[in-house]
């Protein structure tokens, strides 16, 4: 899959892409930590809290 974020953006927007490994290696990506929830705005981190996960559901039949 292929993004060109350039051609829906502004070179004065911001682009937040979560992803489970860097998609790029000529870029900075920074790493989110497994059991946290990260707010952000206008494209930026603001907070960051350490979460608790919840019970284990049993999968459907």
């Amino acid at each position: 899959m292929t993004v060109d974020f350039t051609e829906m953006t502004t070179p004065e927007d911001r682009v937040a892409v979560i992803a489970t490994l860097p998609l790029t290696d000529n870029e900075t990506w920074t790493v989110m930590p497994a059991g946290t929830l990260w707010w952000f705005a206008e494209g930026a981190p603001v907070s960051m809290r350490e979460t608790t996960p919840g019970p284990v559901k049993p999968p459907a039949n």
